[in-house]
């Protein structure tokens, strides 16, 4: 396929195969799928392995490769291996808006940090290292809950030096998102003021280590690390309630929307980075005139789009934009 620079409508009817497109597109952003945790379905059924390929023109020409294999992922970038998954979303970032987008808000607080920490990574180059010398601490002290209590204070103090720099990231990230966010939320009507409020995991009041010392024997019987970024959580305030208990499903939908585009927004202005946005059934669960609110402020971003969807008539587009058609696997490029 040779995609356009800007909103790309990928129609067909249901199981035609368009979001396997989209899945494509966020293997070679993410290294993984989003609609199955067995990744080995990514593979046809009678073949050892799934290849995405892509070329990427911007300021410069860049080629991303992945292959799928039963047991492990090959990465190529600029014909250069790569050993890390994560080597991925630093050459191609990716955005996801499916049906499940709601989750974010419903789901369990490991979705939000993992949307919060891939904002943070692409702004905050050594964030990831960061975070994964907090995780492996955490790791540590585990061990050590089971087995030598004595050397348990020289690790928490070791865990509080990371954590602080981990919420004070994570804190002046959302500063920065805020704003962008509240704006983008108020094109859409009808919608009431949301609040975003990070929570640490541990006493905002106290310092790590002393929160870890308190806690000790009640984590001693658990097993486990109770208290920290790792069990921090970025909640919706709606009416000083949370809100997924306050507004509808579709306005769920609307504020991780107004999040996510808030966050490409940002992602451009701190870095210069584009991101790639993909969007699976834009119809699902938004009315005409928003689905015309949402396609005006990607627009308004200058980003790539993917959308599917089961009609072409599902928007109107601009002369620069393209249709394509999938039917049973294949696709065409067709007129608007």
């Amino acid at each position: 396929m040779e995609l356009g620079p800007g909103i790309n409508l990928i129609y067909g009817a249901n199981g035609s195969g368009k979001s396997s497109l989209i899945e494509a597109a966020y293997l070679l952003g993410r290294g993984k799928t989003f609609r199955d945790s067995r990744q080995e379905n990514l593979i046809q059924d009678g073949e050892t392995q799934a290849v995405v390929f892509a070329k990427m023109e911007g300021q410069k020409r860049e080629t991303i490769g992945l292959i799928k294999k039963r047991k492990g992922t090959e990465i190529s970038i600029n014909g250069k291996r790569e050993s890390r998954v994560s080597a991925l979303a630093g050459h191609f970032p990716v955005n996801l808006i499916t049906p499940k987008t709601h989750e974010i808000i419903e789901c369990g607080p490991e979705y939000r940090r993992r949307f919060l920490d891939w904002a943070v990574f692409h702004v905050e180059p050594h964030y990831k290292n960061i975070i994964s010398s907090y995780l492996k601490l955490v790791r540590e002290r585990n061990h050590l809950l089971k087995s030598n209590h004595s050397l348990l204070p020289h690790w928490e103090k070791s865990l509080e030096q990371q954590a602080d720099i981990i919420n004070q990231q994570r804190v002046e990230y959302l500063n920065k998102l805020t704003p962008l966010f509240k704006e983008t939320l108020s094109v859409f009507p009808s919608m009431p003021d949301i609040i975003l409020e990070y929570h640490q995991g541990s006493d905002q009041n106290q310092p790590l280590s002393e929160t870890l010392q308190q806690r000790r024997q009640h984590d001693i019987m658990r097993g486990f690390t109770s208290v920290g970024p790792h069990r921090a959580d970025l909640k919706f305030i709606a009416n000083r309630r949370a809100a997924k208990s306050r507004i509808s499903r579709g306005q769920q939908k609307i504020v991780t929307i107004a999040l996510i585009l808030a966050q490409i927004r940002l992602l451009k202005e701190l870095s210069g980075k584009s991101s790639l946005m993909l969007m699976d059934d834009l119809a699902a669960e938004l009315d005409p005139p928003n689905r015309e609110r949402v396609v005006s402020l990607l627009r308004d971003l200058g980003i790539q789009v993917f959308i599917t969807a089961t009609s072409k008539d599902l928007i109107d587009l601009d002369e620069s934009e393209r249709v394509f058609h999938v039917e049973q696997g294949e696709v065409q490029q067709v007129g608007r």
